[in-house]
């Protein structure tokens, strides 16, 4: 599949607290979801410039999806094409600009896949 076809949406595409994340990558890829989340600044009222892990020992995370066929299971805050419960790969990052250059090489993997 040319990269040219792949869909670039504009929110997160996974974890139920990525409103609270500066960072996000989500794109669609030869039938998978590819979504990245990081920088997640929870309570900037009460704390700010506290920035928590999106994982357990990460500031950010990028997780892979089968995209679902017909209605999607999720909330309305879902991605709306996305398996939540069937994620197939994740891994995490410490920075920005290396969950980016993952995100990139997570889209080309499944791009190739099947």
């Amino acid at each position: 599949m040319s990269q040219a076809k792949w869909e670039w949406l504009g929110m997160a595409g996974h974890l139920c607290v990525s409103n609270g994340c500066l960072f996000h990558l989500h794109t669609h890829v030869n039938g998978y979801c590819i979504s990245t989340v990081g920088s997640f600044y929870p309570d900037q009222a009460n704390r700010p410039g506290y920035m928590n892990t999106v994982s357990t020992d990460a500031t950010h995370e990028t997780m892979a999806f089968k995209l679902l066929e017909g209605e999607c299971p999720g909330s309305a805050d879902d991605c709306p094409d996305c398996d939540h419960c069937g994620d197939i790969k994740g891994d995490r990052y410490e920075n920005d600009r290396l969950a980016e250059v993952m995100h990139m090489k997570m889209c080309k993997k499944w791009d190739s896949a099947c």
